[in-house]
């Protein structure tokens, strides 16, 4: 299932659970955290022995999108792409012998919104 923010004031639930319709969700118009944290969470501070790139609290992908994302539990994402005005989350259970399926599949999700 994945959130995907389409514009202010508006988001697009894609893959609902089995019932349910897509559909618009309002969004609250006022900004709830401070531009500067922001900015500060979406900093690299720090590389693991892979190369990725940790800042605070947040992962900071070197991807010319500007994107940060959390990553979770079995590949659990959170994706905030910048350049796109783009949330995308994924909540599902992926063995880690799988892990590039869903990866792939969540840079087809932002490439869609590549402008």
């Amino acid at each position: 299932t994945a959130l995907v923010i389409d514009g202010p004031g508006a988001a697009l639930i894609v893959d609902p659970l089995p019932g349910d319709d897509l559909r618009a969700v309002p969004l609250p118009a006022s900004q709830v955290v401070p531009r500067e944290w922001i900015d500060d969470e979406r900093r690299a501070w720090a590389a693991d022995d892979e190369g990725s790139h940790y800042g605070t609290h947040w992962w900071v992908a070197d991807d010319g999108r500007g994107t940060f994302f959390c990553s979770g539990f079995e590949l659990q994402r959170v994706l905030c792409v910048p350049s796109s005005d783009l949330v995308v989350v994924r909540l599902g259970k992926t063995p880690e012998n799988d892990y590039e399926t869903p990866k792939r599949w969540l840079e087809e999700i932002v490439s869609a919104f590549d402008a």
